[in-house]
């Protein structure tokens, strides 16, 4: 499937702006100081973002938004959508996220559950470096919610 190794490391590529697909599949101390060097430089991108959002607590994001961005109206960030499936739209019940982190359950989908064990088993490899770099932006945003609120105690 041609399509799907465009998909190696989608995120890392975009911030590092480094080509991967030989230094994710090489197994020499080459490739991996390399991949050391590539992760290391979209990560220090991402961090000087002034925001960083996580698409499943988006709940966790208006006061954020408004302090960051200046927008007065984030009502839609708590409007549930399922990108890549059809692009559609949620109808089941869930289209609002009142509940933050509580309601993440109800809205998440398994891949494992949507895709071909192959090609799933392909993705988990060729996407490894953008699960890494997701979950240090993740922890990127919740920093930056807590560090704002306990500037408030100051």
């Amino acid at each position: 499937d041609k399509r799907s190794k465009d998909l190696t490391n989608v995120y890392v590529w975009t911030f590092s702006n480094e080509g991967l697909r030989r230094i994710t599949i090489g197994k020499t101390e080459e490739d991996a100081r390399r991949r050391q060097l590539v992760m290391a430089k979209a990560m220090d991108v991402v961090a000087k973002f002034n925001l960083v959002m996580v698409m499943e607590w988006l709940a966790y994001a208006p006061t954020h938004v408004k302090n960051v961005l200046g927008f007065q109206d984030t009502n839609a960030l708590l409007e549930r959508v399922r990108p890549h499936i059809g692009q559609a739209k949620r109808n089941d019940g869930q289209e609002h996220n009142n509940l933050g982190a509580a309601g993440i359950a109800k809205a998440s989908w398994t891949p494992e559950s949507y895709l071909p064990p192959a090609l799933y088993t392909r993705m988990s490899h060729d996407l490894a470096l953008d699960e890494i770099l997701t979950d240090a932006a993740r922890r990127m945003f919740l920093e930056r919610i807590v560090c704002n609120d306990v500037s408030q105690f100051d």
